[in-house]
């Protein structure tokens, strides 16, 4: 995993010098371009993929624990409800959005901007998991105060923090996960749907272990699957609210 981690890093870093060069000249190129023509249009498709590149990089530094981190305090369940519009867009037409977020929750330390992409991450898994059928995918947030022992009902990956945790759980009516599945779910490219793809829960996990907390997974077959991330929340948090929209 270490080895793996600093190849995703060295890629990420030199791919990124090649994008910023083709992001570069294709603004470059659009300065002189006019009007509606076909041109601009094939131009500002290069610069939608090459955003789209520049995102993965992202994810595999983030994956390589190298990505930037900005630790502020702020509400998990404003962060959510300012992405309300964002993950219905991401889901299938057939696919309900449910949200259970409790108000006033206690402030925790971290970067909204990567536990954005843990949540979104964790949509898109429930998503492809409903597939063309569609089926309710449910967001919660809320705190505990005194747990301090996994439930039986979850396999954990990271470190459950100790004391007072706030929690996020994104749960699906999708078809489970099996054994086999549940024991790779977290590895680097792995995927049952599309070989060669699989970086996003490998990046959730790695976000995850850089905020020093833990993540489960409770799944039974042709019941769902519910995910479970429990971050910190210790006393003395500043409570401005921060607005990520």
């Amino acid at each position: 995993m270490e080895s793996l981690g600093l190849l995703a890093r060295g890629v990420a870093h030199d791919f990124n010098n090649l994008l910023s060069m083709i992001q570069g000249n294709t603004d470059l190129a659009l300065r002189d371009v006019n009007g509606d023509s076909a041109l601009r249009r094939r131009l500002l498709e290069i610069s939608k993929v090459v955003q789209r590149a520049a995102d993965l990089c992202g994810q595999m530094l983030a994956y390589s624990g190298r990505g930037s981190l900005t630790v502020i305090p702020f509400d998990l369940s404003v962060l959510v409800k300012e992405m309300t519009r964002m993950l219905e867009v991401a889901i299938r037409k057939r696919t309900v959005l449910k949200l259970n977020l409790q108000a006033d929750l206690p402030r925790i330390q971290g970067d909204p901007v990567q536990l954005q992409q843990v949540v979104m991450n964790l949509i898109l898994n429930s998503n492809e998991a409903l597939g063309d059928t569609g089926g309710t995918i449910t967001v919660a947030t809320g705190c505990e105060e005194t747990v301090t022992e996994s439930p039986d009902a979850f396999r954990w990956f990271g470190n459950i923090p100790p004391g007072r945790k706030v929690f996020l759980e994104v749960g699906d009516t999708g078809g489970g996960i099996d054994t086999t599945t549940l024991e790779n779910i977290f590895d680097p490219f792995y995927s049952t749907k599309f070989p060669g793809r699989g970086l996003g829960l490998a990046t959730v996990l790695a976000i995850i272990n850089r905020h020093h907390s833990a993540i489960g997974v409770a799944s039974c077959s042709g019941k769902g699957s519910t995910f479970r991330v429990l971050l910190p929340a210790p006393p003395g948090v500043p409570r401005e609210v921060v607005s990520r929209k």
